[in-house]
């Protein structure tokens, strides 16, 4: 048998479709939601939105299952993990909380490219982190981008407004900060970023009232 669009759409729900021969749809996870093996991550696959979202783990989770979740209602958190190589939602759109990503080993990169607004973000101790890249985020609280030894890109493209404070510090291996349409910082504290260009710390620097 063949559903049309339409039809089809009426046996959808948030959490995904239908399960077979009638059964009941499993429902998606409430309140606080922890992510350890990949059990977890497929018990959340499927899912729009979550009310928290934490990720500690000593395996190498695999996160693609999760492109149906476009909203964390409150904080998420990242870490400490080990085996954690690369965060990656890919239709992640809003995080109404913190996102905060510390203590984690083996993390590589950070790729929200969806990721239009949040309400503030606290990446630091992470001593493998490369790139973080947002390029659709907008807006946000604070932003610390604090103690990653490895870090060397940061893609904030679009990011027009830190309503926080601003504080890119010890971060050694920092060449580009990319953030052409940034215009405003509650505060600003940039230390320890030894390769930095000075154009770049000079125009960061110009957007504290």
């Amino acid at each position: 048998m063949h559903l049309s669009r339409s039809s089809l759409a009426l046996v959808l729900v948030a959490c995904g479709s239908s399960a077979p021969h009638g059964e009941p749809t499993r429902a998606c996870p409430t309140g606080a939601v922890v992510l350890a093996g990949q059990d977890d991550v497929a018990a959340l696959a499927g899912c729009a939105s979550v009310e928290s979202l934490a990720i500690r783990t000593g395996e190498a989770l695999v996160l693609a299952p999760l492109a149906s979740l476009t909203k964390v209602a409150r904080d998420i958190a990242i870490g400490p993990s080990v085996g954690l190589s690369e965060l990656g939602l890919a239709n992640l759109r809003e995080v109404g909380g913190t996102l905060k990503i510390a203590g984690n080993a083996n993390l590589h990169g950070v790729f929200l490219p969806q990721l239009v607004r949040a309400g503030g973000f606290d990446i630091g101790g992470n001593v493998a982190l490369t790139t973080v890249s947002m390029p659709r985020l907008e807006t946000t609280g604070a932003l610390a981008l604090v103690d990653n030894a490895e870090l060397e890109l940061v893609d904030l493209s679009q990011l027009g407004s830190v309503e926080g404070a601003l504080a890119i510090a010890d971060n050694p291996r920092l060449v580009l900060v990319d953030s052409p349409k940034l215009q405003r910082a509650g505060s600003v504290r940039l230390a320890g970023n030894k390769i930095l260009p000075d154009e770049q710390v000079a125009a960061l620097n110009k957007l504290a009232p």
